[in-house]
C-alpha cells in the first residue's frame, strides 16, 4: 500500500496529462464558445478521437510475423520442430485474441506514450495469457531509458465489488465486511508482481474502517485483506 501511494504521488504530473487525453478522446472536455446564441448547438469535431484512432489502427493493421529458425538447417527433424514451435506461438496468439489486444495497446501507446502488459500462465488453456493493463492504474518501478522495458516490479490497481470478493475470496471478504455492507460496495485491489511472487490484496476506504471486523487490528487507514500470494 505504501509503495502504491508513493508511486501515485510521483506520477501525478503524468497522470494529469493522461486524464486530459482521455477526457478529450471521450469528448468530455467543455469548449467555451460565448459567441454562440443560446439556441445554437456546439459543433466541434473531436480531432483527438479521430487522429488517435486512425493512427492506432494503422499501427495494428499488420500483425507481426513469427520466425523460429531451425537449430540445424540440414536436419529434417530440426526443421520440423522449428515449424511446430512457430505453430504453437501462433496458437497462443489466437487464444489471446492478439489482434484486438494489439489495437488496444496501439491506442494506449499513441494516447499515453505507454502500453503496459502483463504475461502470465493460464492453467485453463495451458498457455501464456497476455493481459493489457490500464496505463492510468499501472505503476511500475522506475526504468532507465526507453530501451529498458522490464521493470523490477509493478503495482496494478483496479476495483471490484464486495459481491465479487465474496464469490472469489469468501474468507477474506468476511474479514473486511461491514455491518451494512451492500453487494455493490467497491474495494480497490492492489496487485504486486515481481520476479519472486505475485500478491493480491483488497483495500477498503476510511469510511469502511470504523465498522468492519478489521478495525480491531492494525492502525492502517483502511481495512485490508490478503487475497492471494503466488510464487512465480
Amino acid at each position: 500500500m505504501d509503495l502504491h501511494a508513493q508511486r501515485v504521488r510521483n506520477s501525478q504530473t503524468a497522470l494529469a496529462r493522461m486524464r486530459l487525453i482521455r477526457a478529450a478522446y471521450n469528448g468530455e472536455i467543455s469548449v467555451p464558445l460565448p459567441e454562440l446564441d443560446e439556441n445554437e448547438q456546439v459543433s466541434v469535431p473531436n480531432l483527438v478521437f479521430q487522429g488517435l484512432d486512425e493512427t492506432a489502427m494503422r499501427i495494428a493493421s499488420n500483425m507481426p510475423d513469427i520466425i523460429c529458425p531451425a537449430s540445424d538447417p540440414d536436419s529434417v527433424q530440426s526443421v520440423k520442430r522449428a515449424g511446430v514451435r512457430r505453430q504453437v506461438l501462433h496458437c497462443w496468439w489466437e487464444k489471446n485474441l492478439m489482434p484486438i489486444k494489439l489495437r488496444r495497446r496501439a491506442r494506449h501507446l499513441i494516447g499515453y506514450a505507454t502500453s503496459p502488459v502483463s504475461l502470465r500462465y493460464d492453467p485453463l488453456t495451458n498457455a501464456p495469457e497476455w493481459t493489457v493493463r490500464d496505463p492510468l492504474t499501472a505503476f511500475p518501478s522506475p526504468v532507465i531509458g526507453p530501451d529498458d522495458l522490464e521493470p523490477a516490479d509493478c503495482v496494478f490497481a483496479y476495483e471490484r465489488s464486495w459481491q465479487w470478493l465474496k464469490a472469489n475470496y469468501p474468507e477474506a471478504a468476511e474479514r473486511i465486511r461491514t455491518k451494512d455492507m451492500s453487494h455493490d460496495a467497491v474495494f480497490t485491489l492492489l496487485e504486486y508482481s515481481d520476479a519472486t511472487e505475485t500478491v493480491l490484496v483488497a483495500v477498503g476506504n476510511k469510511a469502511q474502517a470504523s465498522t468492519s471486523q478489521w478495525s480491531a487490528q492494525a492502525d492502517l487507514p483502511a481495512p485490508i485483506a490478503m487475497l492471494e500470494r503466488i510464487v512465480n
